[in-house]
């Protein structure tokens, strides 16, 4: 999906579920997306604490979602339509709001590319560390 397919989903299960961006900012490809550093995504990755992901549950239909146990990730996660939402313990201190999207901060980003460091995440990777570097020259 292109990022305005991609805001439009995200907006629309936010509004319907009455969770605000902060409650569940988009991961890695997502908020590269939205940064314009990527120009598509397959899916949308978020990540929730359990009051959130509890809340959703409730008012999801148990046959729209489907809860993997053993995602690869090793945490639970709610997979909703492209939406792959991740229960996490805690969030990070901060999010980026862009175009009402909750969206993991760059730094955030980096690191979890850097702790993944699949072969998929090395242009991520290298795209990122420029542009950090260039919002500290600034």
């Amino acid at each position: 999906m292109n990022r305005r397919e991609f805001i439009e989903a995200y907006l629309g299960l936010t509004k319907q579920l009455g969770i605000k961006p902060e409650q569940m900012p988009v991961d890695a490809g997502g908020s590269l997306l939205m940064r314009g550093m990527r120009t598509s995504t397959d899916d949308i990755d978020t990540s929730v604490e359990s009051d959130v992901y509890m809340a959703i549950k409730l008012k999801v239909k148990p046959w729209f979602y489907y809860e993997d146990l053993n995602h690869p990730s090793g945490l639970k996660v709610l997979s909703i339509g492209p939406f792959d939402i991740h229960l996490v313990k805690q969030l990070p201190k901060r999010c980026d709001i862009i175009d009402g999207v909750g969206c993991q901060t760059l730094e955030d980003v980096l690191a979890l590319k850097k702790r993944l460091n699949r072969p998929k995440d090395q242009d991520d990777i290298r795209a990122i560390e420029a542009a950090l570097a260039a919002q500290h020259n600034k």
